[in-house]
C-alpha cells in the first residue's frame, strides 16, 4: 500500500492488487480521481468546489478521503463512494484558514492533522490532530510554529503503528518531532 501527496501535489494510492488511484484537484479545485485499469487512465470527478483534502488507504484497500468545502464543513468518505459523506466539523473560515490536512489510517484509528490561522494574515499557524477512536473524536493542538506561505511545515511518518510528526516551529532553522 503506497500513498503519496499533499494539498498541492497528487496522491497517489497503489492498492495490495496493484491498482493504481491517483486523486487530485484541477484549476477549479474539483476533486478527481483517475484510475489505471491496465492500459489506460480513467478520470472520475468526486466532488466540486473542495478547499484541502486529503486520501489514505487501510490495510483492507479501503481509500478514506477527507476534504473541506468552501463553506467550511470539514467531511470525511470512502472511496468508491457510499453516499454518506459525514461533516465532522463545521469551521468559520472568514476568520482565518485551515490547511495542509494529512489523513492517516491506522488499524481502526482515524488521525487527522492539520493547521489553523485565527487571522488570513499572520505567518502564526496551530498544528492539530484529531483522532476518532472507538465512538470518540478527540482534537489536541500539537504546538505553533511560523511558517511562510510557500512551506508545507510538518510531515507525518508511521513506524510500528506510532505516529512521528516533524515540524518547524520557524520554517528556517528550528525543527521538532
Amino acid at each position: 500500500i503506497i500513498v503519496v501527496g499533499n494539498e498541492k501535489y497528487p496522491y497517489l494510492v497503489r492498492s495490495n492488487q496493484n491498482i493504481y488511484r491517483k486523486f487530485y484537484l484541477d484549476n477549479n479545485r474539483n476533486l478527481y480521481v483517475e484510475e489505471y485499469t491496465g492500459e489506460v487512465w480513467v478520470k472520475t470527478l468526486l466532488r466540486n468546489q473542495v478547499t484541502d483534502y486529503s486520501v489514505d488507504i487501510d490495510k483492507h484497500d479501503k481509500i478514506h478521503i477527507i476534504y473541506i468545502t468552501p463553506q467550511g464543513e470539514m467531511k470525511y468518505t470512502f472511496y468508491p463512494f457510499n453516499g454518506n459523506d459525514k461533516t465532522l466539523a463545521n469551521l468559520n473560515l472568514r476568520s482565518g484558514s485551515i490547511q495542509y490536512l494529512s489523513l492517516k489510517v491506522i488499524g481502526y484509528d482515524i488521525h487527522i492533522f492539520y493547521m489553523v490561522r485565527s487571522n488570513n494574515k499572520s505567518l502564526r499557524w496551530s498544528i492539530y490532530h484529531s483522532l476518532w477512536h472507538g465512538s470518540n473524536w478527540k482534537s489536541t493542538k500539537i504546538t505553533d510554529v511560523i511558517s511562510k506561505n510557500y512551506l508545507i511545515p510538518y510531515s507525518i511518518d508511521i513506524n510500528k503503528n506510532n505516529l512521528y510528526v516533524l515540524y518547524s516551529k520557524d520554517s528556517d532553522k528550528s525543527f521538532g518531532i
